[in-house]
């Protein structure tokens, strides 16, 4: 899952994970994120998520938007770029690794077969309990 770390003056850092399909950053209080710092605008900017690639968008702020000391309007994220809000706002973000998206997808797969199997394990020990009894008998063959 994609997330960032913030860091603003006067505030413990805080890490976000990026859930949702758009992720609004600002001072205002109806932002997901709101932030404190003053140099942040009210509506700041916004993340949003694309065919499993993060892009930030500045808003039209007061003092800008940038991605590793370069000034955005918009910008593909890479892990690791730093952004700053103003200049007093951080945020670092930090991208699920390719590997660790494709493990999620090979555990959720995984798990969808090992449930079939035990399904199908379930269905032979009933058949084999069935072939163990005798006509009209109804105990079963004791396994060793």
């Amino acid at each position: 899952m994609p997330k960032i770390t913030i860091e603003q003056p006067g505030v413990p850092a805080m890490s976000v994970e990026l859930t949702d399909a758009e992720t609004t950053l600002g001072r205002a209080e109806d932002n997901q994120v709101a932030l404190v710092a003053d140099e942040v605008s009210r509506y700041h900017a916004k993340v949003y998520l694309r065919n499993e690639q993060t892009i930030l968008e500045d808003l039209k702020s007061m003092n800008g938007t940038y991605v590793n000391r370069q000034r955005v309007v918009q910008r593909l994220l890479s892990d690791g770029d730093e952004i700053m809000l103003g200049s007093r706002c951080r945020l670092v973000f930090h991208e699920d690794a390719p590997e660790t998206l494709e493990n999620r997808r090979r555990g959720s797969s995984l798990r969808i077969e090992v449930d079939k199997i035990a399904q199908d394990m379930e269905n032979v020990t009933a058949q084999m309990t069935m072939i163990g009894r005798k006509s009209g008998d109804s105990s079963t063959i004791s396994r060793a």
